[in-house]
């Protein structure tokens, strides 16, 4: 009977300890994670006030300065590349080593276009990456059709 009674306080003691567990869990507060900032080398430069006041220097957003234009700029560029994704890999439907290459590049460059961390090399890399990598798959399937175009006849 003194065996009984143990095995009972010791299941009960696990089975309340694991409910106790999944409770504190479930309600403690989640602290978010940081995004690290980008460090952006500086200017060998700097110019606490713009020699010139207002608009007459010809900047028409003046609340941007010319690296966050020259970012948004790039990513703009990849952002269009990237938006022809289905028409190119439809391409290579037929070509599984080559459209695996290509969703791949194209994977790398959504990343890239998507993080807000980007950095202006990073997305200039990215999108003459993925124009590489287009214009290899391209490249890729000529020389494939010419290489092997006695297999590729009957089904022109």
């Amino acid at each position: 009977m003194k065996r009984k009674n143990i095995l009972k306080f010791v299941s009960l003691l696990g089975i309340g300890s694991f409910v106790m567990l999944a409770a504190t869990s479930c309600t403690s507060a989640t602290a978010p994670t940081p995004n690290p900032t980008p460090n952006p080398e500086p200017k060998p430069d700097p110019m606490p006030n713009p020699p010139s006041g207002g608009m007459n220097d010809g900047n028409t957003n003046p609340g941007m300065d010319t690296a966050a234009q020259e970012l948004a700029s790039a990513k703009a560029a990849l952002t269009t590349l990237t938006n022809s994704e289905s028409e190119k890999v439809g391409l290579y439907v037929d070509y599984a080593k080559i459209k695996a290459d290509l969703t791949s590049a194209y994977t790398v460059a959504k990343t890239t276009s998507d993080s807000s961390t980007s950095t202006l090399d990073q997305v200039k890399t990215a999108t003459s990456k993925l124009q590489t990598a287009i214009d290899k798959a391209a490249s890729d399937k000529q020389k494939f059709e010419q290489d092997h175009k006695d297999l590729l006849m009957p089904y022109s």
